[in-house]
């Protein structure tokens, strides 16, 4: 019987780059003694303000970010982490309630 080869298992050039920037990133916020700006990064990665924040939504859990920029997770304080946290938890109750406010007036009009 041959064998079929998963869906999931084919990768896209596009994934095995991201993959390697994602690592790259990590890497050199790993090293980093405190936050690196968004403008850092940029000058040395060779990205933009767009690319980074995929790159570091994809290093999750490794990454953080905040209004000082970007941080490896094992570099950041207590603090940071909980402000982090704090501050995804409170956007993503943001958004559900716009979510909800948007269902509600389409059902008002659509039914």
């Amino acid at each position: 019987m041959p064998q079929q080869l998963e869906l999931y298992q084919v990768r896209k050039p596009a994934d095995e780059l991201r993959q390697r920037r994602v690592a790259a990133l990590i890497e050199l916020l790993s090293g980093a003694e405190d936050w690196l700006t968004a403008k850092e990064i940029a000058k040395r990665m060779l990205l933009d303000d767009r690319q980074i924040r995929d790159l570091a939504e994809h290093a999750s859990p490794k990454i953080i970010s905040g209004d000082k920029g970007y941080r490896h997770t094992d570099r950041a304080t207590a603090e940071e982490i909980r402000h982090f946290i704090n501050r995804m938890e409170s956007q993503c109750k943001r958004m559900a309630d716009r979510a909800l406010a948007v269902r509600r007036h389409a059902h008002s009009r659509i039914g």
